[in-house]
């Protein structure tokens, strides 16, 4: 049985117990644990439905402390899904909350979210606040993790505005953080950050070799999301190239992966790069079936790709 499977055994068991006991308390306990398992693993929908049954236990119970994470889970997993408005919600709730109980870590993280939700939604200047209030917070309270997430979020920030070298100086400093702290996750996000500047500036030697470390990165902890962008990311370098055939086959392994997670949201947006892909070639009938599956997705979805 391997890591995930093991532990998403002991924390079923535990719920049991809880629930027969009446330990709500437990019980909130071992749901958030089993939705922040198979968030780590993408599974965002199944995640959502176990961080909102925290969240319903918390705001039952009055227990602040949960009540928070768990508004700030089920933000994650709803910006995961591409329900960005519904994010930024439960992160404002999020936000407002910790500010009442004077937890700083719970203010930090909220303003992460909160960061994130707004970028999503194009409030650039908004997010960029939040980004630096979290920066500033993550300083005080010494959390090294925090801070470095935050000059990531504001790199997006820049990125997403244009201003490539100032995207590309806290992409750096964020990637720094993350190797002093041998934090593979917040690694293989500085570095897909990084690829992604030199492939909007062109230099896609240097944006392959930030993809594939960070493929590699992904691929050594397991994190299936990870693996997914990157061979995002590597197909839309290679489709920049022309070098299609290598696109095709980046994109299709995204695809088989974002399936096997149940992410609809992105399984539409890798299905429009290879309809996008297919038609560069003059292969219009299956581009055309691309196409016709992504927009289905959006329409399910309700969000536009």
């Amino acid at each position: 049985m391997g890591e995930y499977e093991q532990a998403i055994t002991d924390q079923e068991q535990w719920l049991t117990i809880a629930r027969a006991a009446g330990l709500r308390h437990g019980e909130g306990i071992a749901l958030g644990s089993l939705g922040n398992i198979y968030e780590s693993q993408g599974q965002y929908a199944k995640a959502l439905n176990y961080h909102q049954q925290h969240l319903a236990i918390a705001q039952a119970e009055n227990d602040l402390e949960m009540l928070g994470s768990a508004l700030g889970n089920v933000g994650s997993c709803c910006h995961a899904l591409g329900q960005y408005q519904q994010a930024k919600d439960h992160h404002c709730q999020h936000l407002r909350l910790a500010q009442k109980i004077g937890n700083r870590q719970g203010e930090s993280n909220a303003l992460g979210g909160l960061g994130s939700a707004c970028y999503s939604l194009s409030e650039y200047d908004q997010a960029a606040s939040y980004f630096e209030q979290q920066r500033q917070i993550a300083k005080e309270i010494h959390d090294r993790l925090s801070a470095g997430n935050a000059l990531g979020g504001l790199g997006n920030v820049c990125f997403a505005t244009g201003n490539y070298d100032q995207a590309l100086t806290y992409h750096q400093r964020h990637l720094a953080i993350a190797q002093s702290l041998d934090h593979q996750q917040s690694l293989l996000h500085a570095l897909g950050n990084i690829g992604n500047v030199h492939s909007a500036l062109s230099q896609y030697p240097q944006a392959i070799d930030c993809y594939q470390q960070q493929l590699a990165t992904a691929q050594a902890i397991g994190d299936q999301l990870g693996m997914s962008l990157a061979y995002g990311n590597l197909g839309v370098v290679c489709h920049a190239l022309g070098d299609y055939e290598e696109a095709f086959q980046q994109f299709h392994q995204q695809l088989k992966l974002v399936r096997q997670m149940g992410d609809c949201y992105r399984e539409g947006q890798v299905l429009s790069n290879l309809g996008n892909t297919y038609h560069v070639i003059g292969r219009h009938t299956p581009a055309m079936q691309c196409f016709q599956e992504a927009l289905s997705i959006a329409r399910q979805l309700g969000e536009r790709l």
